[in-house]
């Protein structure tokens, strides 16, 4: 709820041995956002690959998800979205 006053979204990354949750202003591109992580991605975006996180909770992981062909692949321009 505090994000929302503040015109922030969430979105999350996911790896091997860590998850993490970033903020940026709502409205931000993908590639704005990549610059959240570290300000080379915004130089080197290319593009994004979108996940669900309810997707991955119900059907039990990231696998799952691509084999149900439930990934997006989204390139700079792509609004982030909250979550």
């Amino acid at each position: 709820e505090s994000q929302g006053l503040l015109g922030l979204v969430s979105f999350l990354t996911v790896g091997q041995e860590e998850a993490r949750a970033w903020f940026v202003p709502q409205g931000s591109r993908a590639a704005e956002a990549a610059g959240a992580i570290h300000s080379d991605f915004t130089r080197n975006f290319e593009q994004a690959e979108i996940w669900a996180v309810e997707d991955i909770l119900r059907l039990g992981g990231k696998a799952p998800c691509r084999k149900a062909g439930l990934v997006k692949q989204k390139g700079k321009d792509y609004e982030v979205k909250d979550g």
